[in-house]
């Protein structure tokens, strides 16, 4: 619940033993003389299909992202108070986020998350300041699990065992049971506003239940329940909420209230119910995969990523993405520390660098059966394997491919461009020490453009070989960001646009971005925004 901390954690630390001091929390209850809670760890999960919400982004949690609401009272009307909700820090790589919610006259206090695939799990469910030992019986619990329960279904999560701590002054340790259900009531219509109305909206309801049992003669359990319903917006997160805490016997701890959206920015994309939803074409899906490089195949619509051999159990493979289901499959072993990837534009062919032995490999596709291999040889007398940094595959035949060449640990460490003809290195290439990093095919494949070193380089095609043929000069605003591509007779150099005959020309510069790629079909560009530290990036869509 978003708020238990603030009402678990006060009683912690003093109003349950106000409570049992006075006999209180609900009365009625079991005296000293009932047994204490044994320690217990309980999971009761639905059955039935799960439902799949990958695709709705439901619960966002990226940095920086903030919501505000306002309080209002059982009757709908405002209290005064307002309440936000804001990223505090994370996500990191292990995908822990921490979130902190603000109330007017209140304290703020932080919910520590990990994200994943299986939803949100709250590593601490009854916040800060509770007793080591009552923390670590209770552990982490799914405050939000994807994919959903089936709609009505009710999931149930109990713990007990000792508080660790004497809360009525007996000198003995009173016990604990905790009770936290959700049940999933449905997706729903939200009528935000006259001009917000937000459509899959899931609806959940939670409550959380405390109990502690004293040990002193003549005092009975203290209850505290919070109960939460919330609608959860795609793209949006929480839209809407409604609270209260009440002890056992039903006095107010906190009266029943609503939070009411006001104004949120989710994703860089700012929400205001006085203004219809923002424009959103997409959302980012975090699938959690260390890899070296990867491709997308128009052809099948899955990703590749070559794996290194560092990864335990999937090291040395081709991994296939599915972008819809987000499923990862491997192919493997292919070879030693898979690296550069480039594929043929038939969706026929894929080519892998392979670092550790020094080669190229070509896999045919969808089986990913080899199809040959070559060695990448030096034209300087270094020792060691010569690696692929660059791959390009020319966009008419598929057995003809350029390689940009480096030496590991040599310094400056290119090793010229390459041309391959079925896995046949050819006898002519650039030169070496100073470049192109970076490899791209015009669209007939009669020649190759490269960059490196701030230089955009024009390379002419022959039967033997590549000949560097123009250098032009390139002052590119970011240069840790370096992407290379050629589309409607255009040369993209991270933000600059360069016509590519006869000399290429500046045609222009994308403002504030980074790894333009032209899109896939028409003549727009896809850049990623360069923000200043500690400003989340967004995706820029410029008119090319």
């Amino acid at each position: 619940l978003i708020q238990k901390n603030l009402y678990l954690v006060a009683c912690a630390v003093g109003a349950c033993v106000l409570l049992a001091s006075c006999g209180g929390g609900g009365g009625g209850g079991p005296g000293s003389s009932a047994p204490p809670f044994p320690t217990t760890s309980e999971d009761q999960l639905p059955a039935g299909p799960r439902i799949d919400v990958s695709t709705r982004n439901l619960f966002p949690m990226g940095a920086a992202d903030v919501w505000n609401y306002n309080r209002l009272d059982a009757g709908g009307m405002p209290t005064g108070a307002t309440v936000t909700r804001q990223i505090f820090s994370g996500p990191d790589a292990s995908g822990r986020v921490s979130l902190t919610e603000t109330e007017t006259g209140a304290a703020a206090f932080t919910t520590d998350y990990i994200v994943s695939d299986a939803g949100l799990l709250d590593t601490a469910p009854l916040g800060v300041g509770v007793p080591p030992a009552a923390a670590a019986i209770v552990g982490a619990i799914f405050e939000y699990a994807t994919p959903l329960y089936p709609q009505g279904s009710t999931r149930r999560h109990v713990r007990s065992g000792p508080w660790g701590a004497d809360l009525d002054g007996d000198g003995a340790q009173e016990s604990f049971r905790i009770e936290f259900t959700q049940e999933f009531l449905g997706f729903e219509t939200l009528q935000m506003s006259v001009a917000m109305t937000l459509t899959d909206v899931a609806h959940f309801r939670n409550v959380l239940r405390l109990t502690l049992r004293p040990t002193a003669p003549g005092n009975t359990d203290a209850t505290l329940i919070a109960t939460e319903e919330t609608w959860f917006a795609p793209n949006l997160g929480m839209a809407k909420a409604i609270r209260s805490v009440v002890d056992a016997a039903g006095a107010i701890v906190d009266p029943l209230h609503s939070l009411g959206l006001t104004s949120a920015t989710v994703s860089g994309a700012n929400w205001n119910p006085s203004n219809p939803p923002p424009m959103l074409d997409g959302q980012a899906v975090d699938i959690r995969l260390v890899h070296n490089a990867l491709v997308y195949d128009s052809v099948r619509n899955v990703y590749y990523a070559s794996i290194p051999g560092s990864v335990v159990g999937t090291g040395n493979s081709i991994a296939t993405i599915d972008p819809v289901t987000r499923q990862v499959t491997y192919f493997g072993p292919i070879g030693s520390e898979p690296n550069a990837l480039a594929l043929a534009a038939d969706g026929s062919v894929l080519y892998v660098g392979l670092d550790g032995s020094g080669e190229l490999l070509r896999l045919a596709l969808p089986a990913m059966t080899e199809r040959g291999r070559a060695q990448l040889l030096s034209s300087d007398p270094f020792p060691g394997n010569v690696n692929a940094e660059t791959i390009a595959v020319s966009p008419v035949d598929a057995s003809l491919v350029a390689v940009s060449m480096t030496r590991p640990n040599v310094s400056p460490g290119h090793d010229g461009v390459a041309l391959f003809r079925d896995l046949v290195i050819q006898p002519k290439r650039t030169q070496t020490h100073t470049g192109s990093n970076l490899v791209v095919f015009d669209s007939t494949g009669t020649t190759l453009y490269g960059f490196g070193s701030a230089d955009a380089r024009l390379i002419q095609v022959l039967p033997d070989g590549l000949a560097e043929q123009l250098v032009v000069a390139v002052q590119t605003s970011n240069f840790g960001n370096k992407t290379l591509s050629f589309a409607n007779g255009r040369v993209i150099v991270a933000d600059r646009v360069l016509d590519a005959a006869p000399a290429m020309t500046t045609a222009g510069l994308i403002s504030n971005a980074s790894n333009c790629v032209p899109q896939r079909s028409g003549s727009l560009l896809l850049c990623l925004s360069a923000p200043n530290p500690g400003v989340q990036g967004r995706l820029l869509i410029v008119n090319g």
